[in-house]
Parts: C-alpha cells; sequence; structure tokens
C-alpha cells in the first residue's frame, strides 16, 4: 500500500503519518524551518500557509478553491484562514473510509481552515474486494 506525505508537512504530521500509517513514500522534501508561511509570489502584501495531504489506500482528494489534487499536487498555498473544502474520491474497486488530523469524519467532502502553522490532512481509502 502507498502512503504519501508531502511538502510542508509539520514535523507533528509526519510523527503522526508514521503513528498511524506505519510507512509512507515521501512526496517532495520537507521543509527545513519550523514555519510554513512564505510570501507571496506576486510580491504583494500577506502571507499563505502551507495545506499538505497524505493519502492510504488508491483515490484521489481535490479541493475547492482550487490547489489541491492528490496524488499529483498533494500541497498547496492559501491565503491565511482560508476555508478550503476536500473531496475525496475513491479508486474503481476501492471505498473512502475516513478522514484523519485537521478533518474528521466519514463524509466524501471535509472543509478544513488553513491556520498560522498550516495544515495536515490525511484521506483512508480500502479495497472494496
Amino acid at each position: 500500500m502507498r502512503h504519501v506525505l508531502t511538502a510542508g508537512a509539520t514535523a507533528a504530521g509526519l510523527a503522526a503519518a508514521m503513528l498511524l500509517f506505519g510507512s509512507f513514500a515521501l512526496a517532495g522534501a520537507l521543509q527545513p524551518t519550523g514555519s510554513h508561511a512564505r510570501t507571496p509570489a506576486s510580491g504583494g502584501p500577506g502571507r499563505e500557509y502551507v495545506l499538505s495531504m497524505f493519502l492510504q489506500g488508491k483515490g484521489s482528494v481535490v479541493s475547492t478553491p482550487k490547489g489541491i489534487s492528490c496524488p499529483g499536487r498533494c500541497t498547496s498555498h492559501f491565503a491565511p484562514h482560508a476555508r478550503v473544502v476536500l473531496t475525496a474520491r475513491p479508486a474503481r474497486g476501492w471505498r473512502f473510509d475516513r478522514w484523519t488530523y485537521a478533518c474528521h469524519g466519514s463524509r466524501l467532502r471535509c472543509a478544513v481552515t488553513v491556520g498560522d502553522a498550516g495544515a495536515v490532512v490525511g484521506v483512508r481509502f480500502s479495497s472494496s474486494a
């Protein structure tokens, strides 16, 4: 089973992923500092914060507003305190189990607010065979 942990994940998220899933594939490099904020590329005022996803099983997650399309793009930057709606889509022969970390529950959609420290969200899919 493949697990993905993306760039921008917090140390707490990394530790939690290891406890929950045992192993994972690293998608990108972890940021070397404790800050998950960055100045927007446009040079405009304000900051953006990282939302990172990791998956267990086969399926995908997309976000509204756009930014997350995982697997593929599992990390994105959002405005501080942005409300991001994530939608889980199980692959054929798989079913959605649940959200973990910043999202909770067993509905296909979950809303998360990206705080000053960013956010880490996990999703579990299991084989329906």
